[in-house]
Formats: C-alpha cells, structure tokens, sequence
C-alpha cells in the first residue's frame, strides 16, 4: 500500500517529468509528424497554462511515451499493458494512425484491439500464470 507521502512524491515526479518534457523537447522533434495534435501546439490552445508556461493533457501516461517516443524515432510501439481500444482512442487523440504501429507489434496489437478489452486482458493474464508454471 502507498503512503500519503509516497504518493505525493510519485505526484511530484510525474509532474517534474511533464515540466522536463515540455522544456526539453525541441519543438522541431513535434514538428516531425505534421497535421497531429502535438505538431499544432500554440499558446491560443485550452491545454496551455500562460502562468506555469507549460501544456496540461489528461491523457494516458503509458500510451503518451510511446507517442512521444514515435515523434523521436519514428517507430510507434504498442504498450502490451494497454487494451487496443484504450490504445486507439489515445492514437485518434493525438492525430495519430493506428497503421503506424511497428511490424513487431502489430500482431500483438491486432490480437488486442479486435477483442474486448477485458477479454483480451483475461487472455494474457492467463498465458502469463499459465506459462510462468
């Protein structure tokens, strides 16, 4: 179980990370896949927060470093602990196409996303009791 403090501390991570990740990304790593979410970036955006100087999306932690990761290598990968239409909901989010999911994880990503979520989920927890026995 997490303490209060911990989880003050885990809070004040995240948000040191999000503030990291603002100042440091150059602008031309977003401007890399246009016509997307994060390649239109402005100050005139609700997202924008003109006294902390920095952009606030409530969006899923997990599937936003895979985006990220795409826009700095061009490869997007498909987060296993994330169900496949969590992950295409993110992806229409952000103005990305599910088409782009790399070779090595488009069958696990197809697998995912055709079933339902709490299926496909059952599914892998099975494989994972099932073959770590």
């Amino acid at each position: 179980m997490i303490t209060t403090t911990a989880a003050i501390i885990i809070i004040i991570i995240i948000i040191i990370i999000i503030i990291i990740i603002i100042i440091i990304i150059p602008q031309a790593t977003l401007k890399k896949i246009p016509a997307t979410r994060l390649s239109r970036l402005t100050e005139a955006l609700a997202n924008y927060d003109p006294i902390l100087n920095e952009y606030f999306f409530d969006r899923h932690p997990g599937v936003f470093a895979q985006v990220l990761n795409y826009y700095r290598t061009g490869k997007l990968h498909y987060p296993t602990d994330v169900c496949g239409p969590l992950f295409e909901e993110e992806l229409e989010y952000w103005g990305l196409d599910s088409n782009q999911v790399e070779p090595c994880c488009w069958m696990t990503y197809t697998a995912v996303s055709t079933k339902h979520p709490c299926q496909a989920f059952s599914m892998l927890l099975y494989y994972i009791v099932y073959f770590s026995f």
